[in-house]
């Protein structure tokens, strides 16, 4: 079962992903993982160079908040539509408040004793989460500071995970 990492309720986590066109595109929209029903997403787009330190090194093209009814996987529509040169690079920033504050949804390769279709038959499914170095980022200041998901060791993305569905705490 993939696990999703959470932060304390009281930080400010904040998470970023860098993507590269591959042509000349328009984003017009980008997707939300919500855990809780009733959150809110606030999004930031940021074109960069090639020298940006940083997921927020850019200029920011859009910027809107949107209110989700229930926790799931969302496609948010840009409110303006960014134009995108084959080859700009690019971040989409987010962070997600629910009743439980914020929080990080990234996603973990994990094994969960408590899914009865992983302890029932006995075996872990084959499960791989991949990140490269320079695309995925988190804050837990608000933005003020990043740090590259690549550089979280095993312990610490399972000192941060949240409980599963089934009522445990995967295995990362």
């Amino acid at each position: 079962s993939d696990g999703v990492t959470s932060v304390q309720k009281n930080e400010e986590a904040t998470m970023a992903n860098v993507f590269e066109a591959e042509g000349d595109e328009m984003l017009r929209a980008v997707s939300a993982t919500t855990a809780n029903p009733g959150s809110e997403v606030s999004v930031e787009v940021y074109l960069l160079g090639d020298d940006a330190d940083g997921p927020v090194d850019g200029e920011l093209v859009a910027s809107q908040t949107e209110a989700v009814e229930f926790g799931g996987y969302h496609t948010i529509d840009l409110d303006e539509p960014v134009a995108l040169p084959s080859g700009q690079r690019f971040s989409v920033v987010e962070r997600i408040e629910s009743y439980q504050g914020s929080y990080l949804p990234l996603e973990v390769a994990a094994w969960d004793a408590n899914d009865p279709d992983e302890s029932g038959g006995g075996y872990h499914k084959n499960q791989k989460a991949v990140a490269n170095v320079g695309e995925s980022y988190y804050s837990t200041d608000g933005g003020a500071t990043w740090g590259d998901t690549t550089e979280l060791s095993a312990d610490e993305v399972q000192g941060r995970i949240a409980p599963s569905a089934f009522g445990g705490y995967p295995e990362v």
